[in-house]
């Protein structure tokens, strides 16, 4: 390591990088770079530079210049993207500028603060096109129909005792069911759900909690349950018996 560094300085002190005398190699290329045996022209450089990272600062050029033209950066926007850059300031303290060199390949605060209004704008645009694609009234319906919500619910859950015939499965069958309508006829007369739940569901995990199953969402429970579930208000207990495979 000591032999490194102590190389890294050698080589440091035979560099000579031209700038504004433009110095030149004898063929009228122009220097960017000479070391003892070693010269990088200009043109070099901007190969090297081109193969490595051309495409994405093209890319880059390009997004600033449409966003420019298309979208005002407004007080609204420069506030946010101040904001950005205050609190990047407050979590580097005075290695703010390396830590946006490190990351973001930066070398300014005047750079980070263009680097994230065009991020900004981007997010712009996307959410532009997007409206584009789908309507308010098709992303209301999604929300209402599809994205519900966690859903909080218990349940009473009734099973008919295993028999040997289908006969007599099918009248096992009728047995639960009188059952759960019977629980049904107590809720509507004011009886309390957990109670309830408590003395008759044969739902082991969720009976001593008074029937509680906790969140779900969807595709976490029976197919039957879950949609009976999503159609009730909160406080609501259906009215008639709900069949699962349970």
């Amino acid at each position: 390591m000591k032999f490194f560094k102590l190389f890294t300085c050698l080589c440091i002190t035979t560099l000579v990088l031209t700038g504004c005398g433009r110095a030149r190699l004898e063929d009228g290329r122009e220097l960017v770079l000479e070391m003892e045996g070693i010269n990088i022209t200009a043109n070099d450089l901007y190969n090297t530079l081109k193969n490595r990272h051309g495409l994405a600062i093209l890319i880059d050029k390009i997004d600033s210049k449409i966003l420019e033209l298309e979208y005002e950066t407004t007080e609204e926007m420069k506030r946010q993207i101040e904001s950005q850059i205050l609190s990047a300031k407050q979590q580097t303290g005075p290695d703010f500028l390396e830590a946006i060199r490190q990351h973001y390949g930066l070398n300014s605060e005047k750079e980070f603060f263009e680097f994230l209004e065009m991020n900004m704008k981007r997010e712009k645009v996307l959410k532009d096109y997007a409206k584009t694609l789908i309507t308010d009234e098709e992303i209301e319906e999604y929300y209402n129909d599809v994205a519900i919500g966690d859903i909080k619910a218990s349940h009473i859950l009734i099973r008919p005792e295993q028999k040997d015939s289908f006969e007599e499965m099918e009248e096992a069958e009728q047995v639960a069911l009188n059952k759960a309508l019977e629980i049904i006829e107590q809720l509507e007369g004011g009886a309390d759900f957990a109670e309830l739940a408590m003395e008759h569901s044969q739902c082991e995990g969720s009976a001593v909690n008074g029937g509680d199953l906790g969140f779900f969402n969807r595709n976490s429970m029976v197919k039957e349950f879950e949609e009976e579930s999503i159609k009730l208000n909160i406080g609501e207990y259906t009215k008639t018996p709900v069949k699962t495979i349970f």
